[in-house]
């Protein structure tokens, strides 16, 4: 009987397995994860879109054999931008990222500039993403574009100076990889040295205030067929170079890069976050972590941001940047004009959020405190209501028996509130990363806490004592 149960277990156990392993069969055949669609199915899933996972996934395909310049998916061209303009915001974007793989398709194109006012942020940038693919296919071309937006952009009425990057500080991008240092052999399962990557102009440095501590920036002359440079930050050149100098040094990323010799050390910045740590390619990461440049000039981009410094108001800088781009190439689209203490305060958005519910929980604490403190006090007065009759019976003052029982009060209070801070100092360590600007134990923040419990705890006091002194000493005499 034994044996029997056990292989009816061995049996479910078996069957539990299989069943397992077809399920994630058939989800993974089904999706753009699994097979590749036939020509009827791919049809039907472009013209069908009840099965959203079906659409996407020829949507999926057809971008993999776009970008592999398979010629017969352009009969599938006018399903694609029919999907641009469908009402959910996931066909859409998937359609904008599939006309980025073809910068030939001139209804792509158009499709592509009708997109830049979508409803949905993501369908928009991924639409501004995939434009200059379209007419600026080569770096010489996305070179070209950037060289001389920048030259009209830096010579526009109140622009001091004028950069091109990616990703932008606060932007909400954030790209990372590892790099080799040329000469410095790795230890077994060693990854690498790892930091921040970012592409940038010239006048980057200048542009955003970062202060060059060592050697050199950037310069009009480092562009393609010149030899390529690099720039570290100080916290890189601390973490990978602790008792040398970076400069010289030679950096490669992957076997196939040449590398590219550290020119400059400049100063570190926040990058994604002034709180608490940073967070970088989706990872945390600590907010020490080092970054190093590549000149824009040397290593073009598709696509990128601008940016300029001016000495009025930043806010009015938008007409530059368009009157830039729109003389260098009318039909180029640009978006997302926002000031840096925007971006910056928009990156304390969680931050503000959490800090302000903290601080709606603490006023209430303050809030049932004060109620309480007050109700506990007010009740001890009270019941001293016999004893201050015979206190005034004997003699005493009113104004003297509110000083007793403020001074009584203060007794109980003030130690109460020191013991308070205290705490407090020791607990709000916990919310550390939640402040910018503002220590975890500030002092006005405590004393002035403290300061309010202890104006209750006296205000709970003379408020009942007064009323107490102005009985008649015969009446009080019957209180018990």
């Amino acid at each position: 009987a034994q044996q029997s149960a056990k292989r009816r277990a061995n049996f479910a156990v078996i069957a539990v397995a299989f069943l397992v392993v077809l399920i994630t069969f058939l989800f993974w055949y089904q999706t753009w994860f699994g097979r590749r669609l036939s020509t009827s199915e791919m049809g039907q899933y472009l013209s069908d879109t009840s099965v959203p996972h079906k659409t996407q996934h020829a949507l999926s395909q057809l971008a993999d054999q776009i970008a592999h310049g398979d010629q017969e998916t352009k009969r599938w061209y006018p399903q694609i931008v029919s999907l641009a303009s469908n009402k959910e915001a996931e066909f859409r974007l998937m359609s904008a990222w599939v006309m980025g793989q073809d910068n030939t398709a001139p209804q792509f194109h158009e499709a592509l500039l009708g997109m830049l006012d979508d409803s949905e942020p993501l369908v928009r940038m991924t639409a501004a993403l995939a434009l200059p693919k379209v007419k600026y296919d080569t770096p010489e071309k996305q070179l070209d574009f950037f060289r001389n937006v920048l030259d009209r952009l830096a010579s526009s009425p109140g622009v001091t100076t004028a950069a091109a990057c990616v990703p932008l500080p606060f932007s909400g991008s954030n790209w990372s990889a590892s790099f080799q240092i040329v000469g410095r052999p790795l230890a077994p399962n060693d990854p690498g040295p790892h930091g921040d990557v970012r592409y940038v102009t010239p006048g980057f440095f200048k542009t955003l205030g970062i202060p060059l501590l060592r050697g050199r920036l950037f310069s009009a002359d480092d562009t393609q067929g010149t030899q390529r440079v690099a720039v570290i930050d100080e916290n890189l050149a601390k973490q990978y170079w602790p008792n040398q100098d970076p400069l010289g040094q030679k950096i490669r990323r992957g076997r196939n890069d040449p590398g590219a010799i550290i020119v400059g050390v400049v100063g570190h910045i926040r990058f994604s976050s002034l709180a608490g740590e940073e967070a970088s390619s989706g990872m945390v990461q600590s907010g020490t972590k080092g970054a190093y440049y590549y000149p824009m000039y040397q290593s073009p981009r598709p696509f990128g941001y601008l940016v300029a410094r001016t000495a009025g108001d930043p806010s009015v800088l938008a007409g530059a940047f368009r009157s830039a781009v729109r003389d260098v190439d009318a039909g180029q689209p640009i978006h997302d004009f926002q000031t840096m203490d925007q971006r910056v305060w928009a990156s304390l958005g969680p931050q503000r959020l959490a800090t302000t519910l903290l601080g709606i929980f603490a006023g209430l604490a303050i809030l049932l405190a004060a109620v309480g403190l007050y109700g506990v006090v007010s009740y001890g007065v009270a019941n001293r209501t016999h004893e201050f009759g015979i206190r005034i019976a004997l003699g005493a003052r009113p104004a003297e028996i509110a000083r007793m029982v403020l001074a009584d009060a203060a007794k109980l209070a003030i130690p109460g509130a020191v013991i308070g801070v205290v705490v407090g100092v020791v607990l709000t360590r916990l919310m550390a990363s939640l402040l910018y600007g503002v220590g975890a134990a500030d002092p006005l923040t405590f004393f002035g806490v403290a300061l309010l419990l202890v104006f209750i705890a006296l205000l709970a006091s003379y408020i009942p004592a007064r009323r107490a002194t102005q009985v008649d000493p015969m009446v009080a005499r019957r209180y018990e």
